[in-house]
């Protein structure tokens, strides 16, 4: 009785086995052993690489990157024509409006030589009709004269582009510009007065210039010239530095490229 008891017993035993095997897998595939998958059928290396993915995708469209293009076209070997109008706003009794012209031959992208003239108009300041203003009806006769007036300039410089930039405009297209300066020498014209006849004044003088620049290119052959130039130069009164504020536009030739 008691053998047939133990059979039943043992009968039992390994019937339960194979209800047990599921368990002890599933347990396995929980504690990420064994490679165990998910119930969808990817493992967790399948279910990280999709993440990545996704991440990839999502910022990779929030984070568009434009490339630096090249130069819309080259320097060397080209002639630039500016014209310009400006001011000469630092003489105390006479304020100028100046006219001119820019020749440029650019040697490369960074160097180029240019020959410039301009010719200037004066006007009597404020300063000049206040000081007439305060003595009119006293006993004193007062009178500015201005012995001399700066009426032209020409110079022969050298000029040096340092700094070469992209900006974009409205998200549109990509316009470039230069950051130059420059320095030479040249004449500088003045007209004598009418008022004082009998003082010889006038003349050719010698005339040095420095200055610093932005040049806005809108295509190929077309472009925007910002500039602030000064001279250095000699007026009966002595040592003179006018200083020349322009805005003017700029034409290039062809170059060897067309």
């Amino acid at each position: 009785m008691k053998s047939k008891g133990m059979s039943w017993v043992l009968l039992g035993l390994l019937a339960l086995v194979p209800a047990l095997l599921p368990a002890v897998a599933l347990g396995q595939s929980a504690d990420g052993t064994g490679g165990a998958k998910s119930p969808a059928g990817e493992t967790k290396e399948d279910l990280r690489s999709q993440l990545d993915k996704d991440l990839e995708s999502y910022w990779g469209k929030r984070r568009k990157v434009a490339v630096i293009q090249k130069r819309k076209f080259a320097k060397p070997g080209r002639f630039e024509i500016d014209l310009f109008g400006g001011a000469v706003p630092n003489d105390a009794y006479v304020n100028y409006l100046a006219l001119g012209a820019h020749f440029t031959y650019h040697l490369s992208e960074f160097f180029g030589l240019e020959l410039s003239g301009a010719w200037l108009k004066g006007f009597n300041t404020n300063l000049s009709d206040g000081i007439k203003s305060a003595v009119a009806g006293t006993n004193q006769t007062f009178n500015i004269i201005q012995l001399e007036k700066l009426s032209a300039v020409a110079h022969l410089s050298a000029v040096f582009s340092f700094i070469h930039g992209k900006i974009s405009i409205l998200k549109t297209n990509l316009s470039h510009f230069d950051l130059y300066m420059l320095a030479g020498g040249g004449i500088s014209v003045y007209s004598a007065s009418e008022q004082a006849p009998t003082v010889a004044t006038g003349g050719l003088r010698a005339l040095g210039n420095v200055g610093l620049g932005f040049k806005f290119f809108l295509n190929n052959w077309f472009g925007l010239r910002l500039e602030y130039r000064q001279y250095i130069t000699k007026n009966t009164d002595g040592i003179a530095n006018p200083s020349l504020l322009s805005l003017g536009v700029g034409f290039f030739t062809k170059g060897s490229e067309g």
